[in-house]
């Protein structure tokens, strides 16, 4: 009896290992080396691949010993140690900043670099690069404004910028937070909540010091192709645009995931790299004495450089441990106007109650009767102010290019944000079907979330009673969030997790005019003999310069942020003018002596002028001091 309970015991026990085998067996893809090997992406996170070079002169001013100089010298070999003419971009670190701001001279060189719109950047910059951008901006900051911003801008390994409001910042690599997971039991599907904050060092790889100088060089070849003044033919204007390139390295780390359970030691680190790009085009409405700020934000996340797919990280027999993970879930953007008098309108992308997207986006243009005012200046940027002209906002259709990353939109009167993903992180598709005592089967997730995934969003921010804030700065705070999915199982349980990496860092609204006057150039004074037919004949030949002819186009006018600051607007656009008219026609002989100036609409004219005699075309400083000799 015994033997026979023996016997049928071994064949039970033999049936029932060949139906786990089988069964463990059959859930696994046939070449399963193939398939880990096809998973794990080829990944470059330790050496750093020079891609990109710029071939534009670089004053390097107290940055030589920035960890980061390095990785800038691989791909711009053109330096020099002082500000020349031929400079195109001045680097600084935070201390030489304070020398600068403390420094006539230097700051003068600064200046007139910066005039023509070309590139200033500070490696590794806190409160002295917030106060030397708000001053080249010619912007008043208070102090409160500036501690405010110091945390964020200390984020920031590299922040560079032009006069034309192209700005580039590049965030430092920060620790991992806000980390949660569940687990369920295969048997049970019961879920147990695990939350965790954990906080893992960074190892800051020379990949990823690498990318911040291509970065650089990448934004600075971008830029070098565009300018303030967009004109598709003479006298024709459009709007310029504020453009703010946040580009960020997020450091997927999975060892939080696997401390404290069976799965085997946690597979390597790897990067989530994003863009974030801000566009603000900024213009007044003068009916309702208010700013207008149309904001479109847009990030691109590469998913493909961080998720590892159906990883096996530990055997038991025929038992198989896997992970696949580090995927996009899905970013949380938020945007915030911090000063008083703020609301909104238009927000896009909106969730809707019929569970649609409304996706078109259409900006103040409806509100403020079709234009607004903005700036541009055809000589290029001005400290003071240049021309202004009226134009309509672009309508703008956002679309949602992934309807599996679904979207909420939350707003009040000074802030909106935006959350991709499933509310639940629970409610993301599995990525593996787990049973009881079977290893796990595998299935992809979502394309987007592996991929390059672009979310846009826009919004219309107004500042209303905007003239009383005068030169003061106006900080968009720009909140960032990126989602990273994780997942594991064994025959036994079956893990899933999210871990939140949040960024937030400052943006300052470029400065819109108020404030406007028309500016005429006419004859302050010639000699005895010169006729209104002579002066109309000298006009024409005036009108041939595309600066001089702006002053007569009906669209434009000269604006400044605040009303002392036109004449000095004028000022600056008019001396620009001259020696436009200098170099063009000096040498080009008229019959008769003229001083030429420029005046406002109660007859007020500016102190500079144009005097012509002999052939001899100049600048003059003063024109009441040009005493026309008579004939």
């Amino acid at each position: 009896m015994r033997a026979r309970m023996n016997k049928g015991y071994f064949w039970v026990m033999l049936v029932a290992s060949l139906l786990c085998f089988s069964s463990c067996s059959d859930r696994e893809p046939q070449n399963q080396a193939e398939v880990n090997e096809r998973s794990v992406p080829e990944l470059n996170t330790s050496f750093d691949v020079v891609k990109t070079s710029y071939e534009g002169q670089v004053a390097v001013l107290g940055a030589e010993s920035e960890e980061l100089m390095p990785y800038f010298q691989k791909r711009m070999s053109n330096t020099t140690s002082s500000i020349t003419p031929q400079t195109d971009v001045v680097l600084f670190n935070e201390s030489m900043v304070q020398v600068v701001l403390n420094d006539t001279t230097l700051w003068e060189s600064l200046q007139k670099h910066w005039e023509q719109n070309k590139a200033v950047a500070v490696l590794s910059p806190s409160v002295n690069a917030i106060k030397l951008f708000a001053k080249l901006y010619g912007n008043e900051i208070t102090e409160e404004q500036i501690q405010a911003q110091k945390e964020s801008i200390e984020g920031l390994s590299i922040y560079a910028a032009k006069a034309d409001f192209n700005q580039l910042s590049y965030l430092r690599p920060e620790t991992v937070d806000d980390c949660v997971y569940q687990v369920m039991d295969t048997i049970t599907r019961e879920l147990k909540d695990v939350a965790v904050n954990v906080t893992e060092p960074i190892v800051v790889t020379e990949a990823m010091k690498g990318n911040v100088a291509e970065s650089v060089a990448l934004w600075l070849n971008e830029t070098n192709q565009s300018s303030l003044l967009r004109s598709a033919s003479e006298g024709s204007f459009t709007y310029s645009e504020f453009t703010h390139k946040v580009t960020y390295d997020v450091t997927v780390d999975r060892a939080w995931f696997f401390d404290g359970k069976s799965f085997g030691s946690a597979p390597e680190n790897t990067n989530l790299h994003s863009v974030i790009e801000l566009k603000v085009y900024a213009g007044y409405d003068k009916a309702n004495n208010r700013d207008v700020y149309d904001v479109r934000v847009n990030e691109l996340i590469d998913g493909g450089g961080s998720y590892i797919k159906d990883r096996v990280t530990r055997t038991n027999m025929l038992y198989k441990y896997k992970y696949s993970g580090g995927n996009n879930y899905g970013p949380i953007m938020a945007l915030d106007l911090q000063t008083d008098g703020v609301s909104l309108t238009s927000p896009a992308p909106c969730s809707s109650s019929t569970g649609t997207y409304s996706t078109t986006y259409t900006p103040a243009s409806i509100t403020v009767g079709g234009t607004l005012t903005g700036g541009a200046s055809p000589s290029g940027p001005t400290v003071n102010g240049g021309f202004n002209f009226s134009y309509t906002p672009p309508k703008t259709t956002i679309t949602v290019a992934h309807a599996e990353m679904p979207v909420d939109c939350h707003d009040n009167l000074t802030w909106v944000e935006w959350a991709y993903g499933q509310k639940d992180y629970m409610d993301f598709p599995d990525i593996y079907h787990a049973e009881w005592g079977f290893n796990a089967s595998y299935s992809d997730p979502f394309y987007c979330t592996r991929s390059n995934c672009k979310t846009e969003q826009a919004v219309t921010f107004y500042v209303n009673n905007s003239r009383s804030l005068g030169e003061r700065n106006i900080p968009l705070k720009v909140s960032a969030t990126f989602q990273i999915y994780h997942e594991m199982a064994s025959p036994w349980e079956h893990w899933k997790g999210l871990s939140k990496r949040s960024r937030t860092f400052y943006v300052n609204m470029p400065k819109v005019s108020r404030y406007f006057d028309r500016y005429t150039p006419y004859c302050y004074a010639s000699s005895d003999f010169a006729d209104a037919q002579s002066w109309n004949n000298l006009e024409t030949m005036l009108k041939g310069n595309v600066n001089y002819k702006q002053f007569y186009n009906d669209n434009l006018e000269l604006g400044a942020t605040v009303a002392n600051k036109l004449d000095l607007a004028a000022e600056d656009m008019w001396k620009k003018t001259v020696e436009s008219l200098v170099e063009q026609y000096n040498g080009r002989n008229t019959v008769h002596e003229y001083v030429i100036g420029l005046a406002n609409t109660a007859g007020k004219h500016i102190k500079s002028g144009l005097h012509i005699k002999n052939g001899k075309w100049e600048y003059v400083q003063d024109i009441s001091q040009i005493l026309v000799e008579q004939e």
